[in-house]
């Protein structure tokens, strides 16, 4: 049981260290923190339900060495936030203004110009005769 427990606190550890590495948050540094003091007490909660002596006095020694380390990864985590906030700060004053870029001028395009039909010749109807019917006299 005790050995899972160390299992977790390491586990929780490799987790805080590489959100500090790639995030760089005090938020993140802070939870982190916080869980691995909450596996420190249930590692310690299991220990002192046994009452063995030996083993109380070395979590005890471990918790503290453990307080030590966060607070020393606490303050390294806040030396890392200022100086993200100061190297944020100081290459915003050294910007440097981009000239406009110029506005397109419009070229007109080519248009086709309109070709007039070619006059198609105009078929004259041809006569034909037409039969005369006889008419009847009285």
């Amino acid at each position: 049981m005790l050995v899972e427990m160390r299992h977790k606190v390491v586990e929780m550890r490799r987790k805080l260290y590489w959100y500090i590495k790639n995030a760089g948050g005090m938020a993140i540094a802070s939870a982190g923190i916080g869980c691995t003091l909450l596996a420190v007490a249930a590692v310690v909660a299991v220990v002192m339900a046994t009452g063995d002596p030996d083993i109380e006095a070395t979590v005890e020694a471990r918790i503290e060495e453990k307080q030590a380390e966060d607070a020393a990864l606490e303050i390294k985590a806040k030396a890392m936030a200022k100086a993200m906030v100061e190297a944020t700060a100081q290459a915003a004053s050294t910007s440097t203004p981009v000239p406009p870029t110029p506005t397109p001028t419009l070229t007109p395009a080519p248009t086709a110009t309109p070709v007039s039909p070619t006059p198609s010749p105009t078929l004259t109807p041809t006569p034909t005769a037409t039969p005369v019917l006889p008419t009847s006299t009285p």
